[in-house]
């Protein structure tokens, strides 16, 4: 049941003084001369990612469009691909994500952020996913960036929420932190409701690592560059083994995205990493009704 499934993600992490050290040296090892052999998986499949810029563009027409997504909900539609127990196939939960008619959904997150209305397009998304969760899912995962995280609207719709525990944030690396502090106080909060933290893009940047150590998620996500051919790239495979190895340490849960092929898939269960998500295991698609298969 996903219930049982997601209860198998609800696992605490912890990252004190003694696995801190451990973990920085352990990705460091592994990361070693695989800057050449790590490749970048471009963003797009994200709710968000994009930091906002110091100095907001003056853009009239970027700003009526994003504005009708923000106060009409226009263009913008939230699909949930799910994520998946790789050793029984049982559905665990489900990643919200936008799409929109034309352009890539970082692009558009990005023209926000560019016109000043980020956090406010970034809510929209939000709000509608959240309501769009089914009652027999075992969690949904949203993506939200550090500004939004610590904004007042999203504390507000929190606080409204019903069941927060069977939510899941999703902070990506590509997004920047401006304060760790105030990002820390802010998850200390939502992890006293229940709502457990995730890492997007682990392994596609050496700037992860101290992402991951300073937020020590409950959930760390593979990026699909990490993913890809790892059943046959021996620095993939290594630096696999290495942040296998590193949520052992801290008590997180893997999950592979990306998974596309047959090899990669079994490439994640032998070395360990036991949940996925990818076009292998199910496209991303709209909330039917119950029965209906999602």
């Amino acid at each position: 049941m996903a219930s049982v499934a997601f209860a198998a993600l609800a696992v605490g992490a912890a990252l004190g003084s003694v696995v801190a050290p451990y973990a920085i040296g352990a990705f460091a090892v592994a990361a070693t001369g695989l800057a050449g052999s790590i490749l970048r998986h471009p963003p797009g499949r994200r709710i968000q990612t994009a930091p906002r810029p110091s100095r907001p563009r003056r853009d009239a027409r970027a700003s009526t469009r994003i504005q009708a997504v923000v106060h009409a909900g226009e263009q913008l539609r939230v699909v949930f691909q799910p994520i998946v127990d790789l050793r029984s196939g049982a559905v665990a939960g489900y990643e919200a994500l936008a799409r929109f008619p034309t352009g890539r959904p970082d692009e558009w997150f990005a023209e926000a952020h560019a016109v000043g209305l980020g956090v406010d397009f970034e809510m929209s998304a939000i709000v509608q996913s959240v309501a769009l969760r089914h009652p027999d899912w075992g969690y949904v995962s949203i993506n939200v960036s550090p500004t939004t995280i610590v904004s007042p609207a999203f504390a507000e719709l929190i606080a409204r929420m019903t069941e927060p525990d069977r939510l899941v944030v999703e902070l990506t690396e590509h997004a920047l932190v401006e304060d760790y502090e105030r990002l820390r106080a802010v998850l200390v909060r939502l992890r006293n409701l229940g709502i457990k933290i995730a890492v997007d893009d682990a392994g596609s940047g050496i700037s992860s690592f101290r992402h991951i150590v300073t937020i020590a998620p409950e959930i760390v996500k593979l990026d699909r560059s990490l993913i890809s051919r790892l059943e046959s790239d021996s620095a993939r495979r290594a630096l696999g083994e290495a942040l296998v190895h590193f949520a052992t340490r801290i008590g997180a849960v893997l999950v592979a995205e990306g998974i596309e092929r047959d090899e990669e898939r079994a490439a994640c269960l032998e070395l360990g990493i036991n949940f996925g998500q990818g076009y292998l295991l199910g496209r991303p698609a709209p909330r039917h009704d119950p029965g209906s298969g999602q």
